[in-house]
């Protein structure tokens, strides 16, 4: 996924070549129409999820989550899943999943159960932070997502903190 500026900003979600080394030369597969930039597209259960910000330049604002069942099928937002206007300060650039889902039954059929995924969220932190050398700073925060679709994320106000400090 990516974000075009022309006619307006839009999120495009593009194919990879055969290498998966660059973007397919085949048109986008889906735009998600608005002002949203800075796409991290990772994959849940069986959902497809992109976390965006809104266009305000450097200032923070609050996130938008984008979900589809399928890259070709219809995205529609689920909101800001960071419950802060400012996502923390932040804006997404990697949500790395840690692991297998936990809870439940690992073999998919979780028999009325909800599984949780443990992601780790890397947000930039350009405020106040872009006028000096470095440019930015990344925050580390806890997130997850439960099988039922509930994304979490955690803000740790910059304290140290553990798995046991999960969000649950």
């Amino acid at each position: 996924a990516y974000s075009q500026h022309t006619p307006e900003r839009a999120i495009k979600v593009v194919k990879l070549d055969s290498d998966w080394t660059a973007l397919s030369t085949e048109p986008p597969v889906a735009t998600v129409p608005g002002h949203l930039e800075a796409p991290v597209p990772f994959h849940s259960f069986d959902n497809y999820h992109i976390w965006t910000s809104h266009t305000s330049g450097w200032k923070p604002n609050p996130a938008e989550l984008i979900t589809a069942g399928s890259m070709l099928g219809k995205w529609s937002s689920e909101g800001n899943p960071s419950g802060n206007k400012t996502t923390f300060g932040t804006q997404g650039s990697h949500i790395l999943p840690l692991g297998v889902p936990v809870g439940g039954s690992l073999s998919g059929h979780d028999h009325g159960q909800t599984q949780t995924q443990r992601f780790l969220y890397m947000g930039d932190r350009y405020e106040p932070y872009i006028n000096t050398t470095e440019g930015s700073r990344y925050i580390f925060l806890p997130m997850e997502v439960t099988s039922d679709g509930a994304v979490r994320l955690k803000n740790m106000d910059g304290k140290a903190w553990s798995i046991a400090d999960w969000p649950m």
